[in-house]
């Protein structure tokens, strides 16, 4: 229904479309001669009101689309243009998905208590981080099924998702990582060399498999590194230690073909794998939770210990939101914090016993 306000000495039409509010202006100022008039326009207003209405309510959906049909359409249309590791993402929230609603269920039967299972086991069998990645990809699906009038309304609720958790990232001790790359050094060199360059960069593995000799300026002290995951194009300042290594370990690096990749026949499942195998073998303890991204963290951890400004570890570590960049911040200082109150409290102790 519409209401009739006045304002200003003039009518004002208040409806609503969708739950938001709307105001409309007549330009009709209050007068008898000009009553019948706003009122004929209120009904005018209401009219169209209940033709949309009704429109909306026998809008014809395509009630044919099962789940499983609309996870390929949605693939197909948006996935496919993404990154590799936006893909398997995607493929790892779906099979969560069909987990829990049957892949031949019609998207139109899909309900909110639906979502709300597969939250749960999201949340029972992941981390909280991996938790919202997926929950994010499966939103995108319904989003996509709304805006294509599969659907009428996505079955997510804003009050569902639980919120998210900061947790301390997992770094390297100096004694830990030591003992990898010695190990490394000593039963598979390439291997060696690629660690070593996921801690000297702090690149993703995935952009280090694709890095090529082309991509290394060593007259311009630059590494290209376009980052797979955010599309973003790093110029990577070559530092003395990284520039002394890459010479170190890649002699031949200016007469090499520019397009040839530094690692052939290496991928991240590839690394992966010899990664926990080396891990397995040198008996370095689950609870640690070091994986191929603690590189990456280590890395992020101790350029941030260098006191290097946001905006710039921002750049290089390919960030685009600055709260992802500030957790690196955390541990360097906590670290000065102790320091600082060791300091203090040794003087307060003195002064005690005076």
């Amino acid at each position: 229904m519409a209401s009739i306000q006045i304002k200003n000495g003039k009518y004002y039409i208040q409806f609503y479309i969708n739950g938001i509010r709307k105001t409309k202006s007549t330009g009709l100022e209050i007068s008898e001669k000009n009553e019948k008039l706003i009122l004929k326009t209120k009904k005018e207003i209401e009219d169209r009101l209940k033709r949309e209405k009704l429109c909306s309510v026998n809008k014809s959906y395509n009630t044919n689309i099962k789940l499983n049909d609309a996870i390929s359409r949605f693939n197909n249309v948006h996935i496919t243009l993404r990154s590799i590791s936006h893909q398997r993402n995607y493929r790892f929230s779906m099979n969560y998905l069909k987990e829990v609603i049957s892949e031949n269920k019609y998207v139109t039967e899909i309900t909110t208590e639906d979502i709300s299972k597969f939250i749960l086991v999201l949340k029972n069998k992941l981390t909280n981080s991996s938790m919202h990645t997926y929950i994010r990809y499966a939103k995108m699906l319904f989003n996509y099924l709304e805006e294509e009038n599969y659907i009428p309304k996505t079955p997510f609720r804003k009050r569902q998702t639980p919120r998210r958790e900061d947790i301390e990232i997992e770094v390297f001790t100096k004694a830990d990582i030591n003992e990898i790359l010695d190990y490394a050094n000593s039963n598979d060199y390439k291997m060696y060399v690629f660690l070593s360059l996921l801690l000297l960069i702090g690149t993703r593995p995935i952009d280090l498999v694709n890095l090529k000799y082309g991509d290394i300026k060593l007259e311009q002290k630059r590494i290209v590194i376009k980052m797979a995951k955010t599309g973003n194009l790093i110029l990577f300042p070559i530092y003395a230690e990284l520039g002394n290594f890459l010479l170190e370990v890649f002699p031949d690096i200016l007469k090499e073909p520019h397009d040839k990749l530094l690692f052939e026949g290496y991928s991240v499942s590839h690394v992966g794998k010899k990664y926990r195998k080396f891990l397995r073998r040198l008996k370095i303890s689950k609870e640690k939770r070091y994986t191929l991204k603690t590189f990456r963290k280590t890395f992020g951890t101790n350029m941030a210990s260098l006191n290097i400004p946001t905006k710039d570890l921002m750049y290089i570590m390919g960030h685009r939101e600055v709260g992802t960049t500030m957790k690196y911040y955390i541990q360097p200082k906590s670290e000065e914090i102790e320091k600082r109150i060791t300091s203090e409290s040794q003087k307060l102790i003195g002064i005690a016993e005076k």
